[in-house]
């Protein structure tokens, strides 16, 4: 099996009202976005993939993303960030954590490497150096 991941930079402002800390107010990061990619075989130039490629089907999602507020549905600043313009993004129910965001951008991304005959293996959303979430589908089960 062969495997290869890209990372990406973008920033993404959100708020979770569920938090009791500093978290539960509005505030934003430059997440970086990692995805990892696997096959079995390799394409005629000898890779998965292009990283190029992958690039493009990625930054699709990301656009949608770059300064964007994150909202949970139930945010009472939703009509003020959509009375103003603002790029709004509801990614789940809950609130816009980066296991949520994790989640929501492997079902996003999935059918497109799916496409190609490629296995979307995991995104990794990192909030900064030292603390990061990760969605990949597994076969066990709690």
């Amino acid at each position: 099996m062969y495997f290869i991941s890209k990372k990406f930079k973008v920033a993404i402002g959100h708020r979770l009202l569920d938090h009791p800390g500093k978290c539960g107010s509005f505030h934003g990061h430059n997440f970086i976005i990692e995805i990892q990619v696997s096959s079995t075989v390799l394409n005629k130039h000898n890779m998965i993939i292009d990283f190029s490629e992958l690039e493009e089907i990625v930054e699709v999602e990301l656009e949608a993303l770059d300064h964007a507020a994150l909202l949970n549905r139930k945010d009472n600043m939703l009509e003020a960030f959509k009375q103003y313009n603002q790029k709004i993004q509801l990614i789940g129910e809950g609130d816009p954590t980066a296991e949520a965001l994790s989640y929501y951008l492997f079902y996003q991304l999935k059918d497109a490497f799916l496409y190609l005959k490629i296995k979307l293996e995991e995104v990794k959303v990192w909030e900064n150096d030292s603390s990061m979430a990760c969605y990949r589908e597994d076969q066990w089960r709690l």
